[in-house]
C-alpha cells in the first residue's frame, strides 16, 4: 500500500540548463553532472556550483550509456561505434579531469596493449606491452575494453571497480586492478575474469560485491558468486556484521528483574523481522564452498536423503556449487495475472518431475547435468527466493577465462532471486518495449566496524576490503506499473512494492527517497533500505532501541509535474531531469544521416534541483501529520514513522565516515546543523512514544524504546505523558494512557538495567499510572519497586484502601490491565502492614499481618525474599515484625530460600545470630532452631559443616549451663528429643542407651525428677542379658550372672533422691528432657552424613570441657560419653579397649552394632579378650572368675563374645581363636554350638541343592 502525504519540496526552484548540444544521455558522480551530447563529447558540470560548466573531453564514440564509479575515479562509456549495424565498444575514461584541447589521450586495450593517438581517432592496439610505455602522472587515458560481441550494457562496482557487461545471454565480468609502475605512479587496467550464462537476454545488469542481478525483458535474476585463487590458498571471508557471532538482533529483558514482567508484550513485526536475520545467514552459510572434511553441504556431488549423508566424488571438477538446502530454503512463489494473489511453495517444486516423483535419495552431477541444461519455457508469473544453490530450469554457468592459470580459479553461485512477469502485467501492447522491466539497481547500507584488525580481509576477487561492513543490500527493478523492492542481504526477501500514479520510464533509489520519472512528471517516494540493514548495524532489543519494519508502507511524498522527461540522474545532494519535445531525434541513433533532420537547441533541457535537508523534510510531514492527528490516527502515525526514518538515515549516514566510496546517499544540508538534527530525532522518539503509550493502541510495547531512545528523565517523561485513563472513562480512551504507559513503567521501576531518579511527586503519579490502569500490580510497586523509599505513606495507603474498597464483595470493577474483576490478594495485605510500618502503626501493622496465615506468610517470604532483606546482613522492619509474630514461618522461609540459592547459610546466620548476647540465650533461640531445620533434611549436606559448627558450639553451651535440665515434658506420648532417624539426624546406636548418664532405653522415655513425684513401675522390665542375644544358656552355668537393669537403677537412684540420701545436683536425670542436647550430638555424630572433621570437632571441645574438671555430675557423665562416642568414629579399637576397662556391660552391644557379620572384627574382639584374660592370669587372679568384680566383668564379656562368635564362625576358626591352655570344659559348649550351627547350615544348602535339581 502506497500512503499519499503530499509534503516533500525540493530546497528552492530547479536550475535550468538549455545545453548547446543535444544530449544522448546523463549520469552523475556524488558532486558532478555528465552529459554526452551527440558531438562526441562528455561535459561535466558542478553541482556544487549551481550547474556550471567546468571542463568537456572528447569520446571515441556516441555514449549510449554512462557510468561513473568513484572507486579508480573513471568514467565506464558503452559507445556506438557508427555504421548500420549499431555496433557498441566499452570505453573507460581515467584522469578525465585534466584533459583539454592541447593534452593528447593515452589510449589502450584492457589486458596490457596501449599507444597514444590523437582525438577522436580510432583506437589501434599493438603488441607492446604496457610496462614499455612510462605513464605521466594523472595523463588522460582512455582503455577499451573488447567483448566477444557487442555489448547491451554495462555496470561497475561501487566498492571494487570491477565492471560488468551484459551480451546476449550471457555477462562478462572484468575484475579492476592497478600495476605498478616505477615507485610513484601505478597503472590501472581490467582483466577479463569469467563469462556468466544466464538463461534470459540480458538488457541490464547491476553488480555490487560479489552479488550481480540480470534484468530481461519480463525476467529478473539475482545470484551471489565467489571467485578466489586457489594457489593462494582456500577462500576467506572476512568477518561480515551479518554473521552469527556479529548479529545484534536481541530479545532479551535487558538485565535481572526484581518481579516478573507485569505484562508481556506481543510478538510485533519487528521482532519477525530479527527471526529471519538470525537464520539468514545459515542459509548463506550453506553455499559457501569448503572443503570435503569440513561440510558436507558444500560438496558439489553428494546424495540428498532424510537419515542419509554419502558424499560421492569422481574426480570431476565442477565451477557451480549445489547447494543441499534447496528444497527448504528456497520458496517459490506462483502469481496470477488478475489478483496478484501469492501462493508460497517450495523451490523444489519446480524441478524435473522425473527427479521428484521418486522417493528416496537423489544424486545430482551437476557436471553432468550442465551438458544438457533443462531450460523452463513457461511464460506463467513466477518468484523464486532463495539463497539455494540453483534453480531447475533456470540454469547459470560460470566459465572462467583469466588468462594466467584459469585451472587455479575456483568459483561459487548461490542463486538469490528468479521473477518471470508475463506480458500483459508489463503493457497492454505486447511489443512495446519501453514498457519491458527497467531501472535495475543495487543499494548496498555499510556499516561502521571500529576495529578492522581482527578482521581477517576476504580472498574473494569480487568483493573488497569492506565486504565485511556490509550491513545489508536492497536490489529495486521497475516496469511501467509498479516497483519492487527486494532485500538480498543478509536474506533474501520482498521488501516493498511501489504503485506509480503514471507510467513508469526510468526510476532510481537513492538512501532514503526513491525517485520516478513518469510520464506525468517526477514522483518522490520514501525508502526504507536503512531499515533493513539496521538490525545488522545496531542492537536492536525493542528495550533501549528499536526501528520500524522494513516493511512499512511506503509514501508518495511528493509530486512535480514536468513535459517531456526522457531520463533522470540522482547524485549526493542533487536530482537531474532530461527533456526533450516530442519532434526531438537523435540521428545517429535512430540509424539516420547525421545532415538529415534539424534539431533546435531548446528542444533539449535539463533540470537541477537541489534536495531538501532532511530537518526540512521532517517538519513538513510533521506539519501534514498533525492535521490528521485526530481524525485519522494512522496517517498521524504514517508521518512520524516516515519522518523518524528519515531522520535516523541522516543521522546514520553521518557517523559512517568510512562508507566505501561511490555510494549514493542523501546528507543533511550544510546550514542544518548535526545538533538541530539530532534534536529533532529525539524529539521524534518522543512523538512516537507518546502515540504509542495512549489507549490501546496496537503495538503499545514500543513505547517502552521510543521513550528511552528520547533520553528524557522519567520526571519530564511523566509530565509530557497523557493522564491514564480506566474502562469506565470512554472519553479518554484514545487520549489517555494506556497499557503501552504500564509497560514503560514496568521496566524503569522492575528492571535492574533501567536507571532511576525520581522524587516523592513523581513517585506518586506513578503510583496513580497503575491505580488506574494496574491495579494487581499497585502492592509490588509499594514492596519491590526503584520508588518504594520515595512513596509518600500516606498517598500509599490511601491508594491501597481505594483499592481493596473497589474489591469488596459487590464492587466489581473491571481495568485496563485487569482482563477480569481484580481480586484483593495476600501481597497486598502484605503491602498494607508495611505501609503501617512506615507510618509506624504498629499495632495495625501487626493486625493486617494476623490476618494471614503462617503458610501464606511462609509462601510470600519465599516467593518474594526482598521483602525479609534491608541490608546484606540486616532484616527489614517487615520482616521483624514476622519474626516477632509468627517466627517459625521466617525460619522457614530462610530454610527454603537456602535450598534455592537465593541467601547463603552466612547471612542467614549474620541475621538471626546476636553478637551481643551467649548463643545459649533466648535471643538467639531462632538461631539453633533455624540451624537444627537445616541439618534435619538430608539433601543439605553440602551446608552441613557450616551448619554443625555453629550448632555444636549452641549445644555445648547449653550442656554446660544445663539449661536442657527440667524441661517440661509435652503431653503427647511421643518424644521428639529421641531421633528415629530423619535427615542428618541418625537414630542413636542402642548401646548409647545404657552409656551414662542414660540407663536404659526405657528410662528416657519416663518423666524427669525435677516434675511431678515419680510413680515407680510395680514391676520393672527386666534388662537384656547377654543369655537372650546368643540363645546359649552358658552364662548361667560358668557364673556370667546378669547385669543390672536400667530401671532398677533408676528405682534405686530416685529412691535414695526422695530418702535424701544424696545432694539435689547430684541425682543424674537419664530421661530424654534433660539430655535432649546430648541426644542431638550424639545422632549428628553417629549419621552416615557426618565425616570424621565434625567428629574431630566434638572431640576437641570435648576435651576443652574435660580440662576444666567440672564438678557437676551430668556434664561429667555427657562429656564422657561424647568422648567414647567419637572415638568411635575415629579410632574404633580405642573405643573398644575404652568400653571393655570402663563400661564392660555393653561391649556386645557395641560390638554387635559396629561389626555386624564381619568375622574378621569378631575375631580380633576375642584375641583382645582372650589377651586380657591372659594378663589377668599373669597377675596372680582367681582362675574360678568370680571372687572379685573385674573377673567377673570380664567373663560376662568373654561368654557373650563367644556365644555371638559361635554363631557365626565354623568350629575350626573358632579353635585357632582359642588358647592352647584353656579350659575344656569351659569352651567346649562354644565349639558344640559352632558345629551345630555348621551343620545346620550344611543341611539347608544340601536340601535348597535337591529342591533345584
Amino acid at each position: 500500500m502506497v500512503h499519499v502525504l503530499s509534503c516533500h519540496q525540493f530546497a528552492g526552484d530547479p536550475k535550468v540548463l538549455t545545453p548547446s548540444q543535444e544530449p544522448l544521455a546523463i549520469f552523475a558522480s556524488p558532486t558532478q553532472m555528465f552529459v554526452a551530447t551527440v558531438q562526441h563529447s562528455i561535459n561535466v558540470y558542478s553541482l556544487v556550483e549551481h550547474g556550471s560548466l567546468q571542463h568537456s573531453f572528447t569520446t571515441a564514440g556516441l555514449v549510449k550509456q554512462g557510468v561513473y564509479c568513484t572507486t579508480g575515479n573513471y568514467i565506464a562509456a558503452l559507445e556506438v561505434r557508427g555504421g548500420t549495424n549499431q555496433a557498441t565498444s566499452i570505453r573507460i575514461y581515467f584522469n578525465w579531469e585534466t584533459s583539454g584541447p592541447q593534452n593528447a589521450v593515452r589510449a589502450r586495450v584492457a589486458g596490457g596493449e596501449m599507444q597514444t593517438c590523437e582525438r577522436g581517432s580510432t583506437i589501434a592496439t599493438s603488441s607492446c606491452d604496457v610496462q614499455e610505455y612510462p605513464r605521466q602522472r594523472n595523463q588522460f587515458e582512455l582503455i577499451e575494453v573488447q567483448t566477444p560481441t557487442p555489448a547491451q550494457c554495462i555496470s561497475c562496482c561501487p566498492a571494487t571497480g570491477n565492471l560488468a557487461a551484459g551480451i546476449n545471454n550471457t555477462v562478462s565480468m572484468y575484475r579492476f586492478v592497478t600495476h605498478q609502475q616505477g615507485m610513484l605512479s601505478e597503472c590501472p587496467d581490467f582483466e577479463y575474469l569469467m563469462q556468466i550464462q544466464v538463461g534470459l537476454v540480458v538488457r541490464d545488469v547491476a553488480l555490487c560485491e560479489g552479488i550481480i542481478a540480470c534484468l530481461g525483458t519480463c525476467e529478473v535474476q539475482v545470484c551471489k558468486i565467489r571467485v578466489w585463487d586457489t594457489s593462494a590458498g582456500k577462500l576467506t571471508r572476512g568477518r561480515s556484521v551479518t554473521d552469527n557471532e556479529g548479529c545484534k538482533v536481541s530479545k532479551s529483558n535487558g538485565g535481572k528483574r526484581r518481579v516478573p514482567m507485569l505484562i508481556k508484550p506481543p510478538l510485533s513485526s519487528q521482532d519477525g523481522d530479527a527471526s529471519l536475520h538470525l537464520e539468514a545467514e545459515k542459509s548463506w552459510t550453506s553455499s559457501t564452498p569448503l572443503t570435503k572434511t569440513e561440510s558436507q553441504i558444500a560438496q558439489p556431488y553428494f546424495v540428498r536423503d532424510e537419515g542419509a549423508g554419502c558424499g560421492w566424488d569422481f574426480g570431476i571438477e565442477a565451477v557451480t556449487v549445489a547447494s543441499s538446502n534447496t528444497s527448504s530454503a528456497g520458496q517459490k512463489r506462483n502469481i496470477s495475472s488478475a489478483g496478484q494473489k501469492r501462493n508460497t511453495s517450495s523451490a523444489g517444486q519446480k524441478r524435473n518431475q522425473d527427479v521428484d516423483d521418486e522417493e528416496g535419495a537423489s544424486v545430482l552431477f551437476p557436471t553432468v547435468q550442465s551438458e544438457e541444461p533443462y531450460s523452463e519455457g513457461s511464460v506463467d508469473n513466477c518468484e523464486i527466493i532463495g539463497p539455494i544453490g540453483m534453480i531447475q530450469g533456470h540454469p547459470v554457468q560460470i566459465t572462467v577465462t583469466k588468462k594466467k592459470q584459469p585451472e587455479k580459479i575456483k568459483s561459487s553461485l548461490t542463486q538469490l532471486l528468479y521473477r518471470r512477469f508475463i506480458k500483459l502485467n508489463l503493457s497492454e501492447v505486447e511489443n512495446d518495449d519501453d514498457n519491458s522491466l527497467h531501472s535495475l539497481q543495487l543499494s548496498p547500507t555499510y556499516a561502521s566496524v571500529s576495529d578492522d584488525s581482527r578482521t581477517e580481509p576476504s580472498s574473494d576477487m569480487m568483493e573488497s576490503h569492506n565486504a565485511h561492513k556490509l550491513a545489508g543490500l536492497c536490489c529495486f527493478f521497475s516496469t511501467s506499473k509498479q516497483g519492487f523492492l527486494y532485500e538480498m542481504q543478509p536474506i533474501p526477501r520482498l521488501l516493498t512494492e511501489y504503485t506509480y500514479k503514471a507510467d513508469a520510464i526510468q526510476v532510481q533509489a537513492g538512501y532514503s527517497l526513491l525517485f520516478a520519472l513518469t510520464q506525468n512528471g517526477l514522483e518522490t517516494y520514501t525508502l526504507h533500505t536503512l531499515a533493513a540493514a539496521l538490525l545488522n548495524m545496531e542492537t536492536v532489543d525493542n528495550i533501549h532501541n528499536t526501528c520500524p519494519p522494513a516493511t512499512l508502507d511506503v509514501s508518495l511524498v511528493g509530486l512535480e509535474p514536468y513535459l517531456g522527461l526522457t531520463q533522470l540522474a540522482v547524485s549526493k545532494d542533487h536530482v537531474m531531469l532530461l527533456s526533450r519535445t516530442r519532434d526531438s531525434t537523435n540521428p545517429t541513433l535512430s540509424n539516420k544521416s547525421a545532415t538529415g533532420t534539424s534539431i533546435s537547441s531548446k528542444s533539449n533541457t535539463i533540470y537541477i534541483h537541489e534536495k531538501s535537508a532532511p530537518t526540512a523534510v521532517y517538519k513538513s510531514l510533521m506539519e501534514l501529520g498533525e492535521r490528521y492527528q485526530h481524525s485519522s490516527p494512522a496517517a498521524y502515525l504514517q508521518c512520524m514513522l516516515e519522518g523518524h526514518l528519515l531522520l535516523r538515515t541522516a543521522m546514520t549516514m553521518g557517523r559512517l565516515n568510512n562508507v566505501p566510496q561511490g555510494i549514493v546517499s542523501e546528507s543533511t544540508d550544510c546550514e542544518a546543523s548535526s545538533s538541530e538534527l539530532r534534536s529533532l530525532y529525539l524529539q521524534s522518539c518522543l512523538q512516537l512514544a507518546l502515540h504509542y503509550c495512549r489507549g490501546e493502541t496496537p503495538n503499545w510495547h514500543l513505547t517502552l524504546p521510543y521513550f528511552n531512545m528520547s533520553e528524557l528523565p522519567l520526571k519530564k517523561i511523566i509530565e509530557c505523558s497523557p493522564k491514564p485513563y480506566t474502562a469506565f472513562e470512554d472519553t479518554e480512551l484514545m487520549t489517555g494512557a494506556g497499557l503501552g504507559m504500564l509497560h514503560y513503567l514496568d521496566w524503569v521501576l522492575f528492571d535492574d538495567s533501567s536507571t532511576l531518579h525520581a522524587d516523592q511527586v513523581t513517585a506518586d503519579r506513578i503510583l496513580k499510572y497503575f491505580f488506574s490502569l494496574g491495579p494487581q500490580h499497585c502492592s509490588q510497586v509499594v514492596l519491590f519497586s526503584k520508588i518504594e523509599d520515595q512513596l509518600s505513606p500516606d498517598k500509599t495507603l490511601s491508594v491501597l484502601s481505594k483499592v481493596k474498597d473497589a474489591h469488596q464483595p459487590g464492587h466489581h470493577v473491571n481495568f485496563v490491565g485487569c482482563p477480569q474483576t481484580y481480586t484483593w490478594c495476600n501481597l497486598d495485605r502484605l503491602a498494607m502492614c508495611e505501609v503501617y510500618l512506615r507510618l509506624g502503626d504498629l499495632e495495625q501493622a501487626g493486625s493486617t499481618l494476623c490476618t494471614l496465615s503462617a503458610e501464606e506468610i511462609t509462601q510470600l517470604c519465599t516467593k518474594h525474599s526482598a521483602l525479609l532483606l534491608q541490608a546484606e546482613d540486616q532484616f527489614s522492619h517487615l520482616a521483624q515484625l514476622i519474626r516477632q509474630q509468627e517466627p517459625e514461618s521466617l525460619l522457614i522461609a530462610l530454610v527454603q530460600l537456602i535450598d534455592d540459592n537465593t541467601v547463603s547459610l552466612q547471612t542467614c546466620i549474620k541475621l538471626l545470630k546476636d553478637e551481643k548476647e551467649p548463643l545459649s540465650s533466648a535471643a538467639n533461640s531462632h538461631l539453633k532452631r533455624f540451624m537444627e531445620e537445616i541439618v534435619f533434611t538430608k539433601h543439605r549436606h553440602e551446608v552441613l559443616h557450616g551448619a554443625t559448627e555453629l550448632l555444636f558450639a549452641v549445644y555445648f553451651e547449653r550442656m554446660e549451663k544445663g539449661m536442657s535440665k527440667g524441661v517440661p515434658l509435652r503431653h503427647s506420648s511421643r518424644h521428639t528429643h529421641i531421633f528415629s532417624g530423619g535427615g542428618c539426624y541418625a537414630k542413636r546406636p542402642e548401646w548409647l542407651d545404657f552409656l551414662a548418664p542414660f540407663q536404659g532405653t526405657e528410662a528416657l522415655t519416663f518423666k524427669c525428677f525435677q516434675q511431678a513425684p515419680l510413680v515407680v513401675p510395680s514391676m520393672p522390665r527386666r534388662a537384656r542379658s547377654y543369655s537372650d542375644r546368643s540363645q546359649i544358656p552358658i552364662i548361667g552355668k560358668f557364673g556370667g550372672g546378669q547385669r543390672s537393669s536400667g530401671t532398677d537403677q533408676l528405682r534405686q537412684s530416685t529412691l535414695a533422691a526422695a530418702r535424701g540420701d544424696g545432694k539435689e545436683e547430684d541425682v543424674v536425670c537419664p530421661c530424654c528432657c534433660c539430655n535432649e542436647d546430648l541426644l542431638a550430638i550424639q545422632s549428628l555424630i553417629t549419621s552416615h552424613c557426618a565425616t570424621p572433621t565434625l567428629a574431630r570437632q566434638v572431640q576437641h571441645l570435648t576435651g576443652i570441657a574435660l580440662s576444666t574438671a567440672p564438678t557437676q555430675p551430668g556434664l561429667k557423665q555427657s562429656l564422657q560419653s561424647l568422648h567414647i562416642v567419637c572415638l568411635a568414629v575415629l579410632d574404633p579399637p580405642a573405643a573398644m579397649e575404652l568400653l571393655i576397662q570402663d563400661h564392660p556391660g555393653i561391649v556386645l552391644d557395641y560390638a554387635q552394632h559396629s561389626f555386624g557379620k564381619d568375622t574378621l572384627k569378631w575375631k580380633d574382639l576375642l584375641n583382645m579378650l582372650l589377651e586380657r584374660g591372659a594378663d589377668l592370669d599373669a597377675k596372680g587372679s582367681n582362675q574360678t572368675g568370680i571372687s572379685t568384680k573385674g573377673n567377673t566383668d570380664y567373663l560376662q564379656v568373654l561368654t557373650g563374645v563367644l556365644g555371638h562368635a559361635s554363631n557365626l564362625l565354623t568350629p575350626e576358626e573358632l579353635l585357632q581363636c582359642l588358647p592352647s591352655e584353656g579350659s575344656l570344659s569351659f569352651f567346649l559348649p562354644y565349639l558344640r554350638q559352632s558345629g551345630c550351627r555348621q551343620n545346620a547350615r550344611l543341611l539347608h544348602q544340601q536340601l535348597v541343592d535337591t529342591l533345584a535339581s
